[in-house]
């Protein structure tokens, strides 16, 4: 995976912002992570904030020490409606065409697609499945075997548990899984990645997927990886504070929106963010960090996912995996960084994903939602 790309990292010079000025658009942070040179620039033009934005609701990096405030493009803080403009670009919403319709009761079938979005939970779904249920899956085992160059898709074993010969973990594993059939055999009980749009051309009329994925607060997912990049040898991450890395190209920006829509360099718009939050809604089983038991027996009714082996011990296994997940999601130990909110850190890391921000907000809503309308019966469920 190239870092930048996953990243969402984007180049940007403050000439590129002075010409933006010039012809009286203001740059906003979708263009890219801001740099002390990008503000200093911003700051040295005359801007007219209510003029140029109307009035807005206070957001987090409005009393940062740097001012960054004039620079901000406005985005709705709160409470937008379970709804989606009808300006949605088609050729992206495409891309999804062969996933089912979250809502699709009369279509039951097709492989479970989980968009794992990193730092959220995506390893206690795969010790549930594995572990818990003896799920076959399909991840980046292939790239850790010699079988994942196979001409052919098999089963293989690592560890005690079970995964197709794929890597899902690149663009070029998912064309080769694609190559060789894997959206059209159900040899993978559920397949794995955080290239979602690429994993949805693995299906077609006749077999079609079914996603779901696990969402975090997205300042909660940047400060978890910042501390695992910290934690785990990044050696030029480790010299940085938690502020410095919000405004180094190390830091994602909007990763989620980026991810939906396709765009992992260069500016992002309000399109882009209708266009994931109408797949969000269309297309995903949504579950929450902050609720993960609860989104844990939403995606097992979802699926039919039924413990029969030996139930006890699988329900067991589950409320293990999760607990494990809560005490661990967060890295712990003497060079761990935690962040509040009302920080300079903390609204710098907001900055950086205001789309994705806009975003969480909208799928904390669904999740209200789906459970109002698709999982009315889940109480008492174990």
């Amino acid at each position: 995976i190239n870092g930048g790309n996953i990243r969402g990292s984007y180049e940007r010079t403050p000439t590129d912002i002075q010409l933006k000025l010039v012809e009286g658009k203001v740059p906003t942070k979708r263009d890219g992570p801001i740099t002390t040179d990008d503000t200093k620039t911003l700051l040295d033009g005359v801007i007219d904030e209510d003029e140029i934005f109307g009035r807005r609701k206070k957001r987090p990096y409005d009393e940062i020490d740097i001012n960054i405030n004039e620079a901000v493009s406005p985005i709705q803080e709160q409470s937008s409606p379970v709804v989606v403009a009808e300006k949605v670009d088609n050729t992206l919403t495409k891309s999804y065409q062969y996933l089912t319709d979250v809502d699709d009761g009369s279509n039951m079938e097709g492989t479970a697609l989980f968009w794992h979005i990193p730092r959220s939970g995506g390893t206690m779904v795969k010790d549930v499945l594995t572990k818990c249920r003896k799920a076959v899956l399909a991840t980046d085992a292939g790239r850790w075997t010699d079988e994942g160059s196979a001409e052919e898709l098999k089963v293989i074993s690592i560890n005690g548990d079970k995964y197709v010969n794929v890597d899902m973990s690149t663009t070029a594993g998912i064309e080769r899984a694609k190559l060789l059939g894997l959206g059209s055999y159900e040899m993978a009980d559920v397949i794995i990645t955080a290239y979602i749009q690429q994993a949805a051309s693995l299906f077609d009329s006749q077999h079609h997927g079914r996603a779901f994925t696990l969402i975090r607060n997205p300042v909660d997912r940047a400060v978890s990886m910042y501390n695992y990049l910290k934690n785990n040898g990044n050696a030029e991450v480790k010299k940085l504070t938690v502020e410095e890395y919000a405004r180094s190209p190390h830091v994602e920006n909007n990763w989620m929106v980026r991810f939906l829509t396709g765009k992992l360099a260069g500016p992002l718009g309000d399109d882009d963010l209708i266009v994931a939050k109408e797949v969000l809604k269309n297309k995903f089983v949504i579950g929450l960090v902050d609720d993960k038991s609860t989104s844990m027996k939403r995606f097992e009714q979802y699926f039919g996912w039924a413990y029969t082996q030996n139930p006890t011990e699988q329900y067991s296994c589950r409320k293990r995996a999760i607990e494990k997940d809560a005490k661990t999601g967060v890295l712990k130990g003497s060079e761990s960084t935690e962040v509040s909110e009302g920080t300079d850190a903390y609204a710098l890391l907001y900055w950086q994903n205001q789309l994705d921000m806009d975003l969480y907000i909208y799928a904390e809503q669904l999740f209200k939602k789906q459970g109002q309308e698709l999982f009315p019966n889940l109480e008492g469920v174990q």
